[in-house]
């Protein structure tokens, strides 16, 4: 189901798609480092995947516009996105959890946030988690992509007014295991070579490997955004177009999904 309604994001706005996906990859990267077990980290990445699940239906046009040129009503449609996220998810038991880490992910760690106004620690883990990740991206890959350091920089700048200071730091050490260029490409730091991008065939497609291109046909259909973590169903899916609709060029990727912004 999660990744069900993850595909459909993507086919109704690419930029919403990916944006999930990438930022799923750095929750789940993020999660580990914290040491939870493998149930937290799976339900935190799920609320992750699924965070602007609340956006279908909302004009694209809104959707993509840059924050600051957003009219109030335009900013009060997009602010209902946490409500309304998890009110699509509440009738699934199995759900319930990842709705509410979903609601609280627009808190601030200083009790300025929305919906409910929640601080410190009355915010979920795993919502302060994604609201850092979520920034992140919005930086790196945004309307005005921002360098490395400069996402960082304003990461900081949130310390302990709009971030947990402690899931900041974690951030930035799960940074230094993967550096990205903004562009997809691998990057260097301390002089070495960090997550090398390989390019390989259809049939050497492996769960857990990380696209840094998006796989497009050669009629121009989009399949997969780059930034998202390779699964099986997500394989059998692109292996399928393939034989219909092939698929040039290889596959870009990088091997670590946990390390993968």
């Amino acid at each position: 189901f999660v990744r069900l309604f993850s595909d459909l994001m993507e086919i109704y706005d690419e930029n919403v798609g990916g944006h999930s996906k990438r930022v799923a990859a750095a929750v789940r990267g993020v999660a580990l480092k914290f040491g939870f077990d493998a149930a937290d980290v799976d339900l935190i990445e799920s609320a992750a995947l699924l965070h602007n699940i609340g956006l279908i239906g909302v004009p694209r046009d809104i959707i993509d516009k840059d924050e600051d040129l957003l009219d109030e009503d335009e900013k009060s449609l997009l602010r209902h996105n946490p409500v309304l996220s998890q009110d699509l998810l509440s009738s699934m038991d199995t759900l319930r959890q990842v709705g509410i880490i979903i609601r609280s992910h627009t808190e601030r760690y200083d009790g300025t946030g929305y919906p409910d106004g929640l601080r410190k620690d009355e915010i979920h883990i795993g919502s302060k988690i994604i609201a850092v990740c979520k920034l992140y991206d919005r930086l790196r890959f945004g309307n005005r992509k921002r360098t490395l350091a400069e996402a960082i920089g304003c990461l900081n700048a949130e310390r302990s007014t709009g971030f947990d200071p402690e899931v900041i730091d974690v951030f930035i050490d799960f940074m230094k295991d993967w550096k990205d260029d903004g562009a997809g490409h691998s990057s260097r730091a301390h002089g070495r070579l960090i997550n090398p991008v390989s390019i390989l065939p259809m049939s050497e497609m492996k769960p857990g490997m990380v696209l840094v291109r998006n796989l497009v046909t050669a009629k121009g259909r989009l399949l997969v955004t780059k930034g998202t973590v390779l699964t099986n169903a997500i394989i059998e899916k692109v292996v399928n177009f393939h034989r219909i609709d092939p698929i040039s060029g290889g596959v870009h990727i990088v091997r670590q999904a946990q390390n993968a912004v």
